[in-house]
């Protein structure tokens, strides 16, 4: 019987991380892939073991939109109204609660439950696909989210850093001392 998630039919062109010696199923994972800290992490005991030459680095992001321009993903970004940055670098969706690094977010943003949920929620206009035959679902939904970055732009993400700073410290500086053990 065949897997509606993962159709027979269903041809991906694998691309190789050598470093991290593992495959990814396109060029937008594998781009991300290679700014995560796990692939920094690998590729560092690679260059200290002399496996490997000591290659160039990517720079550092300030934010999730200077990332997102580095990457110059083919893919819709849609939804960004809805994304929140809590800590440096941390980050939460609050359309679909999701929380994680920068990596991870993008991961999240390009794919298809973020989308489909956005579109649901915000553009029902443009539901015009049946849940119920999966096999074309991503292709009709990343579709669709480009009609809406044309239409409406990807969105602007909100800062919270500051105010998540000042959450941590009032907790901080409000617990009681006789929670705190100096022994």
């Amino acid at each position: 019987m065949n897997n509606p998630k993962a159709p027979s039919d269903r041809i991906y062109e694998l691309i190789d991380c050598k470093v991290c010696n593992i495959k990814l199923q396109n060029e937008t994972t594998y781009k991300i892939h290679l700014t995560t800290p796990q692939h920094f992490k690998k590729e560092d005991s690679l260059v200290a073991c002399g496996k490997i030459p000591k290659l160039p680095r990517v720079t550092k992001w300030e934010n999730l939109n200077e990332y997102l321009d580095y990457l110059r993903l083919d893919e819709p970004f849609i939804g960004l109204q809805h994304v929140i940055e809590v800590d440096p670098l941390k980050y939460l969706c609050r359309l679909c609660f999701y929380e994680a690094d920068m990596p991870s977010i993008a991961l999240h943003l390009v794919g298809r439950k973020h989308r489909q949920k956005y579109l649901e929620t915000s553009r029902p206009d443009l539901v015009v696909w049946d849940v119920n035959t999966p096999s074309q679902l991503g292709k009709t939904i990343k579709a669709q989210a480009e009609v809406v970055e044309r239409q409406e732009g990807r969105g602007v993400i909100e800062c919270h850093v500051e105010e998540a700073c000042l959450k941590r410290t009032r907790f901080a500086l409000v617990l009681p001392l006789a929670t705190v053990s100096f022994f």
